[in-house]
């Protein structure tokens, strides 16, 4: 009886020497190389955190309290929108200038963001840093692909999720403390040093040897995509805030995106060189990863929004406290990712992680919808930590699976379109869940709040925004327990809708197929037509051995005719 075959008979260790051999890189390259593009991945995304403790400080010196929402919208969309476009781009010009050029938009545009003298300006000016901190964001995890090969490049994905975390828990600490001890300029002047340090590093080490592909690029695709997600993420980011839900703008918005993005996908299908390749959602594994991926981003929004309200409004908690309160849901993400990665290069698996982490987000906001008012916080802190793991062990997993799926030639644009795929989904559970407890909060007001208490719905949902001053400025006790009341009724809703959202996408995760984790860098094999494309690599080899023999014969009966004596010599006797 034969024991069972490893699945990996070569170590980690020789698996990442050969990867770093097939791109000509040391691991001490590797290293440069990684430690530049985090962090330049931890400096955008801690600009979309380190603003909000700044905002009235920024309005004091400025002015344009009716454009504040657009300091953090016009970063946020324009971020989102270029994200597929620099996976495209990379995939054609390569990973290293593309990164240069992301990095250069978000320095430059980050100093010019501190020298604004009006409102405008700025949010003119956080636009154009978001075109570059989406590439910051994206294309690490494309970079890591180019280095290290899927089977033992789990291990590595912590990296990138403590970067992410890193940034959520600095950014309000640091931008608290720039903004009191000397000014909020310096938030956006900071990215600068760092911003070149990150470049220059990536300039020296990253000098790998690159595939040889098609430099054309589709313009119509990108205009048609940028023109297409533009309004619609507008109108799901700033719309209810600006026009409300039912306003003719805001439902115009979503139609003009509707129409251009059915225009982009009908493009799609002619030019040689697409911007979006149709066919890689014809490859199961990356389609059920994106949808889950949509599943996420709406459903986490939840957790990410409406905990720090419950802490400050139910639990009276302040904006520091509820920020240090909500840090355990980062640390569980973090060691969830580590601990996953490193389990998935060991075993060579992958969907039972994924379908535990989303069991695990299930349960967390299950948990969080069986908040009351006298819950303690610690209780909130280990349902965040419950949440926290199951997206560890979730979202970084699907890059892993979705980049071994892929051919390498669309490596770029697969891995981008996963996180476009969570934003989309993000910005349109802020749509779904802003009005849902906007309504909530409505209804629940208007029954909860006394007919004497001398102050109309419309004052209480203004105090509902300002936490900080709500409990000083209603003296009202039963007017401060309607709100209470209201409150924790509503959020109750959003995490059990974000469950129930939650449930779809752990259904999804079933259709997830398994497949071997490669050990090599550029294959470019699709992994869902190994069999068929086996085929034709084993029907190409017996026509060569077919060929070689028929040439062997020939070149036999060649050298026959030049040398008589040797057909004598070696022909059989009769």
């Amino acid at each position: 009886m034969t024991s069972p075959k490893p699945k990996s008979s070569t170590p980690e260790s020789q698996l990442v020497k050969e990867g770093l051999k097939e791109v000509g890189l040391t691991q001490r390259e590797l290293n440069a190389v990684l430690v530049a593009v985090i962090s330049g991945m931890f400096l955008a995304t801690l600009d979309t955190s380190i603003l909000n403790v700044a905002i009235p400080a920024i309005v004091g010196d400025l002015g344009g309290v009716d454009q504040v929402t657009w300091i953090v919208a016009s970063y946020l969309v324009t971020l989102t929108v270029v994200t597929p476009i620099y996976g495209k781009l990379s995939d054609i010009y390569g990973r290293k200038l593309t990164y240069q050029v992301a990095a250069a938009i978000f320095i430059v545009f980050s100093g010019l963001a501190g020298f604004v003298t009006e409102m405008w300006q700025l949010v003119v000016l956080r636009a154009f840093q978001g075109v570059g901190a989406g590439g910051l964001i994206a294309l690490p995890m494309v970079i890591m692909g180019d280095l290290i090969p899927p089977r033992v490049r789990g291990r590595y994905m912590g990296y990138l999720s403590m970067s992410v975390v890193l940034s959520s828990v600095a950014g309000p600490l640091l931008g608290g403390v720039l903004t009191d001890q000397v000014s909020w300029r310096l938030i956006f002047f900071i990215n600068v040093p760092f911003g070149v340090a990150s470049m220059i590093m990536v300039h020296r080490k990253f000098n790998i040897t690159m595939p040889k592909m098609s430099r054309s690029i589709d313009g119509m695709g990108v205009f048609l995509l940028t023109a297409a997600l533009g309004p619609g993420l507008v109108a799901l980011v700033v719309g209810g805030e600006e026009y409300g839900w039912t306003d003719w703008r805001f439902l115009g918005m979503l139609a003009i995106s509707a129409v251009l993005l059915v225009a982009f996908v009908l493009w799609e299908r002619r030019p040689a060189e697409p911007l979006l390749p149709l066919h890689l959602f014809r490859n199961s594994v990356v389609s059920v990863s994106l949808a889950n991926m949509f599943v996420l981003g709406l459903a986490l929004f939840a957790s990410g929004l409406f905990v720090p309200i419950f802490l400050q409004i139910v639990k009276g908690a302040s904006a520091t406290v509820s920020g240090f309160l909500t840090i355990t849901m980062s640390i569980g993400m973090s060691f969830a990712a580590f601990t996953s990665g490193r389990l998935i290069t060991r075993w060579q698996k992958y969907k039972g992680f994924v379908v535990i982490g989303m069991v695990l987000i299930v349960l967390g906001l299950f948990l969080l919808g069986t908040l009351t008012r006298n819950s303690p916080e610690l209780l909130v802190t280990a349902y965040l930590t419950v949440l926290g793991f199951g997206v560890g062990a979730t979202m970084p997993t699907y890059s892993l699976v979705i980049q071994n799926a892929v051919a390498y030639k669309d490596l770029g644009i697969a891995s981008t379109t996963m996180n476009f795929v969570r934003s989309v989904g993000s910005a349109v559970g802020a749509a779904v869940f802003g009005a849902l407890f906007a309504a909530r909060i409505t209804s629940g007001l208007e029954e909860n709040i006394p007919a004497g208490s001398g102050m109309s719905t419309e004052q209480v949902r203004r105090l509902i925004g300002r936490p900080d001053q709500m409990r000083e400025r209603i003296q009202n006790p039963e007017v401060l327990d309607g709100i209470i009341e209201t409150v924790t009724d509503s959020v109750k809703v959003i995490f059990w809708t974000g469950m129930i959202v939650a449930v779809a996408g752990f259904l999804v995760s079933w259709f997830l197929k398994e497949i071997p984790l490669r050990a090599s860098l550029r294959d470019e094999e699709d992994n869902e037509s190994k069999d068929i494309e086996g085929k034709q690599v084993a029907d190409g080899a017996d026509a060569k051995l077919t060929d070689a023999k028929v040439s062997n014969s020939t070149s036999e009966q060649l050298v026959t005719q030049k040398d008589p004596a040797k057909t004598s010599e070696s022909a059989p006797p009769v």
